[in-house]
């Protein structure tokens, strides 16, 4: 065998190893980058659930705004002090409703603004119709009065319009979150595959020339 075939095998040989190291390394990066892929689905999960979750306290915190409401009409109608313990029942779940909606838009810019707005409005919301029911019997006319007062009905729109303005917000960010998070993950999904491609290309050529490139040598040999 001449010098140059045999230092052409020698070449081929090592070409072959650095092709099966670099297919080892690209077959880790692909791997890494598709652990990636996971962690960013888990992570748009997780933004969907913190968005479900703030948006069934809006529907809570209208729920019971709504609840106060009722409470406060069937007391001005019938005057059965039942639905004065309605209401106290209803104020807890409401408070209970918004402390668990502020706790969910506390990193939320647009929200966080709006909420504080929010809870100023229904905080002075609650304290005409708690103040109204603190009357008993003797302020049913009080109640009936405010239900039809234009102000008050005003003061109610306003509340349910903030509300719906953060559902309408937060229905919004969901949506541009799910899209980000797709494309995002799309993108580095289509990647680690063509890196797994191409890692087994290399590592199938790194193969074929270290364990099978000097067999016709060995066969002259033999």
């Amino acid at each position: 065998m001449s010098a140059a075939r045999r230092l052409f095998e020698i070449d081929q040989r090592e070409f072959g190893i650095s092709a099966l190291f670099a297919a080892v390394v690209l077959f880790v990066a692909a791997m890494a980058m598709l652990g990636r892929n996971v962690e960013q689905l888990r992570e748009s999960f997780a933004d969907s659930e913190r968005s479900a979750a703030v948006l069934r306290q809006i529907d809570q915190v209208h729920i019971n705004i709504t609840g106060t409401e009722l409470t406060v009409r069937g007391f001005a109608l019938s005057g059965d002090p039942v639905f004065v313990s309605y209401h106290k029942h209803i104020h807890k779940e409401l408070l209970f409703a918004m402390a668990s909606l502020g706790e969910l838009v506390r990193e939320t810019p647009v929200l966080r603004s709006d909420y504080a707005s929010l809870e100023k409005q229904i905080a002075e919301h609650e304290a005409i119709y708690t103040e109204l029911l603190a009357d008993g019997a003797a302020g049913r006319q009080k109640v009936a009065d405010a239900i039809t007062n234009p102000a008050k009905r005003r003061s109610r729109g306003a509340v349910l319009a903030l509300l719906e303005r953060m559902d309408a917000q937060e229905n919004a960010l969901l949506t541009e979150r799910r899209k980000a998070a797709e494309a995002k993950a799309g993108r580095t999904f289509a990647l680690a595959i063509g890196i797994a491609i191409f890692a087994f290309v290399a590592g199938t050529i790194g193969f074929a020339l270290t364990f099978f490139g000097r067999g016709p040598a060995l066969r002259r040999r033999w």
